[in-house]
């Protein structure tokens, strides 16, 4: 099968274009759009190219952001989603494959034994001794759980965001046995994992991953595909924790305050979440170092760099998404303790090292003012760079007229 990355840019453009052109204008009697140049496997490709990765779709190289053709492909989709609400779909959901069947395909049938546990919702448990006897058998645990399909969008509320159902009761019933588990979860919402993340040995995060998810999903979990994938909301520890965020204020009894009473905290539970905004493991590691600013100061007006090494200290070839934080100090109105202002994916080979660079310009350090006006105001500012917003190198620059 070819993938979405091993075709000419022009290729590339051209299909990505197809593809959303096609949303809502495929007959409901065709399965797929008919060919534009080529066969079905590309077209497959395509959607498990995307289901991997989706900025494969819009990036001009691994390691560059989104390129100016995808504000023309956006505005094309959402032009054809509006002219109609009656839509039909490309594919036909009972032609996809379920996460099951694609590991069967990939890892023959004969070496996969499996057992439904249990279902989504309800409490019925008389099939949590097949699944045991099951991992009796096996060498390894891929336990999918989450939420059903209909559970998020519209009239989908929901008052406690825990994985619904007894699934987490087998999750742990599996755990004990003392064999390795991965999770796959399929959900539409943050949910709160704090027990799921003690009983499993790794959870991959799959959404609802789309027609060629199945796919997807198995190429990651054997191996196949590097996962590089980072958390675009934050996970709470508990529904207690909510609201909770990367971009929050700071408070007036902040939580490094040496007092061991009197400071914004929990009793019962960190302050951190379970998830953090920016967050995602890979098969490999990366280190960061050396983050260094070209001047201590800054002039209205003008632009400083901040350089970082970031290293694959790993033994694969992996993709990191580079993450730049800035603290504004003081400000006329208050401040965030951090915001993203920008971001960079690399592709690095084992022990290979890059130096990235984020310029920081007077819009990056622009605000809403007391004034209603939007600007800037000299003060000092953190600049904070990492792999998520909670792991981060910092330093720190000065503002002058």
């Amino acid at each position: 099968m070819e993938f979405f990355t091993d075709w000419s840019e022009s290729e590339r453009r051209e299909r990505a274009q197809y593809c959303l052109e096609k949303v809502n204008v495929v007959g409901s009697d065709d399965k797929y759009p008919n060919e534009l140049s080529g066969g079905m496997q590309k077209r497959v490709g395509i959607a498990r190219a995307i289901a991997l990765n989706p900025s494969y779709l819009f990036c001009d190289e691994p390691n560059s952001g989104l390129d100016p053709y995808t504000s023309i492909l956006i505005d094309r989709l959402i032009s054809e989603l509006t002219k109609e609400f009656n839509m039909t779909t490309v594919v036909n959901t009972h032609d996809m494959n379920s996460i099951l069947d694609a590991v069967r395909a990939y890892n023959g049938a004969a070496n996969v034994i499996y057992a439904e546990g249990c279902r989504k919702i309800g409490s019925d448990r008389s099939g949590f001794s097949e699944a045991m006897d099951a991992v009796a058998q096996a060498d390894k645990v891929l336990m999918v759980i989450g939420e059903d399909w209909d559970w998020s969008g519209e009239a989908a509320s929901r008052t406690d965001i825990g994985v619904p159902g007894i699934q987490s009761e087998l999750l742990k019933m599996i755990a004990s046995a003392g064999k390795p588990v991965a999770v796959v979860l399929l959900n539409g919402r943050p949910l709160v994992l704090e027990e799921e993340s003690k009983a499993a040995d790794a959870i991959l995060e799959a959404w609802y991953p789309g027609t060629m998810g199945a796919e997807a999903v198995t190429d990651i979990v054997f191996g196949q595909y590097n996962p590089s994938g980072k958390l675009t909301m934050t996970f709470p520890r508990s529904v207690g924790q909510i609201p909770v965020f990367y971009y929050e204020k700071n408070t007036g009894r902040p939580i490094y305050l040496p007092n061991d009473k009197y400071k914004s905290k929990y009793l019962d539970s960190p302050n951190e979440p379970l998830y953090p905004f920016g967050y995602g493991l890979s098969y490999t590691d990366f280190k960061y170092s050396n983050l260094i600013l070209s001047s201590p100061k800054m002039k209205q007006g003008h632009t400083i760099d901040a350089t970082v090494t970031v290293t694959n200290i790993g033994s694969r070839t992996g993709e990191e998404t580079v993450q730049l934080y800035i603290r504004d100090l003081i400000g006329s109105v208050t401040r965030p303790v951090k915001q993203l202002k920008g971001f960079q994916k690399l592709v690095l080979a084992p022990g290979e090292s890059r130096t990235v660079t984020f310029t920081i310009d007077d819009e990056m350090l622009s605000f809403w003012r007391h004034d209603m006006t939007f600007g800037i105001e000299d003060g000092d500012f953190k600049v904070m760079v990492g792999g998520s917003s909670s792991d981060l190198l910092q330093t720190s620059f000065s503002l002058v007229p």
